[in-house]
């Protein structure tokens, strides 16, 4: 039997898990390979926690070697991203790693609204799966007269017919449909990594929700450790609403106007994730499948609360609430559209690995948690 220290167990901060493939399609072996220095652990353990820390599933390390499929089944009934993070002698070990299901995706449901400036936006006022589409009624023609010739009343007779059973075996296949949603396809596995964004205010490390918006926060950290944000400035700030309350700094266009971003448009998740201080989130337009490149920073609950569900909210800050607010404390050159006079600048980004998942304690053995909100008081 072979017995580590926690001191050295302790010292590995790269994920210990090593999937062979990244994307697993749904029903395959999934084949990882546990990192060397983990190897001849006998008393290794692999938990499946949510954002919480609420265990899901938990399973002994038969080895080096391991289908995950078949060792923790629960992977392939997950609805939203959870985390796999490998214990021993009961502590966390390394990053996790994300378990991102493939599924089919929510769509916004929007309607036209105007502010009281009288500007036209689009308003998210639900969702549904993409697969999920609504059954119009038919709209009958209007019957003929009574004195019409017997064959135009048999010709309309036949085509409501039509009509009608057209529409009920439309709601009997869209109801087949919603008895699978969501719809399975596979799922993704990625380490866990913070992004630290270095500005000339400082770091700010920001640590992704993959169960709020996994798709998003896997494209911000593409861009991120492509070097697409290096040497890119925040150019719109507003320190504040109209009413006096923090709201955002905003950066990730290359071109500096606010109208740039990388050519390509990522569709909006339905993401839970509050937009609370140091809280980040895509930038977009009136579509609500706009978001490209360009983020913001929440600056308070009260000025961004409106924002929820409306706005990709992806990630939460874990440190640099002081460069947040250096940031947004710049002078202005034009308070209306947020252009400040010598813009904050994005040196660049890199991403380290995501410290380990803990347990969540039962609530009488452990206080409370703060939330990054209240670890950054106002």
């Amino acid at each position: 039997m072979v017995f580590w220290p926690s001191a050295v167990l302790m010292l590995l901060t790269e994920c210990p898990l090593v999937p062979e493939w990244t994307d697993q399609p749904i029903g395959r072996s999934i084949p990882v390979d546990l990192s060397p220095e983990l190897s001849g652990v006998n008393n290794a353990q692999l938990l499946l926690l949510d954002a919480e820390g609420e265990r899901l599933a938990s399973c002994a390390l038969p080895g080096a070697s391991f289908d995950l499929g078949a060792l923790m089944p629960e992977v392939w009934a997950l609805e939203k991203a959870a985390w796999l993070q490998v214990f021993a002698e009961a502590e966390p070990v390394g990053a996790p790693l994300v378990a991102m299901p493939l599924l089919s995706r929510q769509v916004p449901i929007m309607e036209a609204a105007s502010t009281p400036e009288g500007r036209a936006y689009a308003r998210v006022v639900g969702w549904r799966d993409e697969l999920d589409v609504p059954v119009e009624p038919p709209v009958f023609p209007d019957r003929p007269a009574a004195d019409a010739e017997p064959a135009v009343q048999r010709a309309w007779g036949e085509l409501v017919e039509r009509m009608q059973a057209e529409y009920e075996r439309q709601l009997e296949e869209a109801a087949a449909i919603r008895e699978m949603l969501p719809l399975r396809t596979g799922l993704r596995l990625i380490p866990d990594q913070l992004v630290v964004i270095r500005t000339d205010y400082g770091e700010i490390t920001v640590q992704m929700r993959w169960d709020a918006a996994p798709h998003t926060a896997e494209h911000f950290l593409k861009l991120s450790q492509n070097g697409y944000y290096r040497d890119v400035i925040f150019h719109r700030i507003v320190p504040y609403t109209g009413s006096g309350d923090p709201f955002v700094i905003q950066a990730g266009d290359p071109s500096g106007t606010g109208n740039g971003g990388p050519g390509t448009w990522l569709p909006m998740e339905r993401s839970t994730l509050p937009h609370d201080f140091g809280v980040i989130s895509m930038a977009r337009d009136n579509d609500p499948d706009s978001a490209g490149s360009q983020f913001f920073l929440c600056l308070s609950r009260e000025g961004t609360a409106r924002l929820d569900g409306s706005y990709t909210s992806f990630g939460e800050t874990l440190s640099g609430a002081g460069a947040i607010r250096s940031i947004a404390s710049v002078e202005l050159a034009d308070p209306e559209t947020g252009s400040p006079v010598r813009p904050p600048r994005i040196l660049g980004m890199r991403l380290v690995p995501a410290p380990p998942r803990m347990v969540r304690q039962a609530p009488e053995t452990v206080d409370p948690v703060a939330s990054p909100a209240d670890r950054f008081p106002r």
